[in-house]
């Protein structure tokens, strides 16, 4: 398989680090170019190490780039650690310091790439950074075992460190001569180049982004394992400043108030561990779309090929089907008139069955769909708030990472209650647990037959989940009045527009660039993510083209967003039952 690899350079306009991570490359950054390569390009160089020129900006040398590779280790444990710092050098003249940490890592040819950088804290010599994690490989390569081991220094040192200034800093600027200096004074000072180590550098922060640089110190992943003990006590030292002052002791030291390991699970861990995925779909019936007798419709059924609504539906659904055990999924409209008395619902059922809203796969969501664009009359608004309710509803019941939801809306315009739905979404009406606790206790059909005995012959027990909750609500009513913030509930809203409106106000929803907020709460969790469909068309006119570009990237939030919530509730993923041979017995129970 071909891997290409795009590598674009852009100039920092706010300086590291800044108060709230930038939300995207191209909002704050200058381009100063980019470089296309494959994979094989950069492993295949000398040392995996590969320098090419950058390009992207007609007419003007762009300068270089160097790329180099490093084969992971297959760790998936994450640190968590806090630091906190003892009389620092004072850098301001009005103040004391603003101090901020950065940490490197150490490669397998000796150099160091950046790995974190901890958050300003102002106006102090004894700062407490805030806990972070950060993943064990991005510190050690998942190499627990990882000390600090020296090698002599080599001429080759000197030159590496001579070529960088003299290629990227002219000699005669007077800032470039210090960094010369103080690079050379560092390698004359450390005889011994440190390999597998981690290093910190703890600068004062200056608006400017000239940080001041008050010392630095060297640790390994084995050495911070030790928590906090006197022995993960640092001294930041100031090489220049030691060479310079034969008094000179220390600029500071750095402790460690806490180390924890933990293991990171992923999406495929909790499917194995027995988490299913509910999928709900709804779909645009407004007006706007046109009349879907005319062939200028979004909904016109064309003999030949699907509509955007229904590719839409195919895209996503066939993929997801797949982690929903039985196959059946509640499928609604909104903004529409329904018969007979031309009552416009922003939920309707598209099987016209209110007691039973599920459909058998994706087939029978489309064959649901196509009856209710012959039955229902488009009409609007475009209303997001009842569907995201209801689906709210029935992951409120369920909290215990057994279960996720997953909402579908398939629309075509501006939406008209934005305020309503991102209420709904931040701050939402969810059931009460005890109810669906105590229907959980008991088999379906004595339940059934005890409080709704014309209930089993409507959803037979075999749809499970979808019954049980159905029914928690239809017999607790009352409970349901317990306000609950949306995204810590175990949901996702998935938004694909069709057609060619502007879609402004779903980016406002998608919550990348800015976390939705409704009466001044944010929202805990980023759940929605909207993609316009025609993003996604190819030019060609290949619709399967078209459908798998868009369900790869309508549905790669899906896993971190399922991740952080069972990450915010403490759950962990069952343990997966191992397999036994035909001759073996398992143990059973009686049920």
């Amino acid at each position: 398989m071909l891997c290409c690899v795009t590598a674009a350079a852009w100039s920092l306009s706010l300086p590291p680090p800044p108060p709230s991570p930038p939300r995207k490359p191209t909002d704050f950054n200058d381009f100063l170019g980019q470089v296309y390569c494959t994979l094989g390009e950069i492993v295949g160089s000398p040392a995996s190490r590969l320098e090419k020129p950058l390009g992207g900006i007609p007419g003007k040398k762009c300068g270089t780039i160097i790329l180099s590779a490093e084969e992971l280790g297959n760790c998936r444990d994450y640190a968590t650690m806090q630091f906190c710092a003892n009389k620092l050098d004072k850098k301001d003249f009005f103040g004391k310091s603003d101090p901020f940490m950065v940490f490197y890592r150490s490669n397998e040819d000796g150099t160091f790439t950046i790995c974190h950088k901890t958050e300003v804290v102002k106006n102090t010599l004894n700062p407490v950074w805030q806990p972070f994690s950060i993943p064990v490989r991005a510190l050690c390569n998942g190499d627990y075992d990882s000390m600090k081991v020296c090698r002599p220094r080599q001429p080759c040192d000197y030159v590496e460190v001579v070529k960088e200034h003299v290629k990227f800093c002219p000699l005669h600027h007077s800032e470039c001569q210090q960094k010369f200096f103080t690079s050379i004074l560092s390698l004359l000072t450390c005889p011994e180049k440190l390999i597998g180590t981690i290093k910190v550098e703890v600068y004062d922060w200056d608006r400017d982004g000239s940080h001041d640089f008050i010392g630095e110190f060297t640790t390994s992943y084995k050495e911070l394992c030790r928590g906090q003990n006197q022995l993960n006590a640092y001294e930041v030292v100031n090489a220049k400043k030691k060479i310079k002052k034969k008094r000179y002791i220390n600029s500071g030291t750095v402790s460690m108030l806490s180390f924890i390991v933990e293991s990171e699970h992923t999406f495929l861990d909790y499917i194995k561990g027995g988490t299913q995925i509910h999928f709900t779909v709804a779909i645009d019936f407004t007006a706007s779309n046109g009349n879907p007798s005319q062939s200028t419709s979004l909904h016109y059924m064309n003999p030949y090929q699907m509509n955007a609504y229904a590719m839409a539906l195919k895209a996503v659904g066939e993929i997801i089907q797949d982690y929903d055990s039985d196959k059946m999924f509640p499928a609604l409209g909104f903004g529409a008139k329904l018969p007979p008395d031309g009552r416009v619902s922003h939920e309707f059922p598209l099987n016209g069955n209110i007691e039973n809203p599920y459909c058998n796969g994706m087939e029978g969501i489309l064959d649901a769909y196509h009856q209710s664009l012959k039955t229902v009359q488009l009409y609007g608004p475009t209303n997001f708030a009842p569907v995201v309710n209801h689906v709210a509803r029935y992951a409120a019941a369920v909290q215990d990472g057994s279960q996720y939801f997953v909402l579908l809306i398939i629309t075509d315009g501006v939406i008209s209650d934005m305020a309503q739905t991102k209420e709904a979404i931040v701050n939402i009406l969810s059931a009460a647990l005890r109810c669906s606790a105590r229907i959980f206790c008991f088999q379906l059909r004595p339940l059934t037959s005890q409080f709704a005995p014309g209930y089993s012959s409507i959803c037979p027990p075999s749809k499970g989940l979808n019954d049980l909750l159905y029914l928690a609500f239809r017999l607790c009513p009352g409970e349901m009045n317990q306000k609950e913030r949306a995204a810590k509930l175990p949901m996702s809203i998935i938004i694909v527009g069709v057609g060619q409106a502007e879609f402004d106000a779903m980016v406002e929803l998608d919550g990348d660039d800015i976390r939705i907020s409704s009466r001044g709460k944010l929202a805990e969790r980023d759940i929605v993510q909207f993609v316009p469909f025609r993003d996604y068309m190819d030019r060609t006119g290949n619709h399967v083209l078209s459908m798998a570009r868009l369900a790869k990237d309508v549905l790669a939030e899906i896993p971190d967003q399922l991740i952080s919530y069972m990450k915010s509730r403490g759950i962990k993923p069952n343990t997966v039952p191992l397999l036994y041979s035909q001759g073996d017995h398992p143990q059973t129970n009686p049920v």
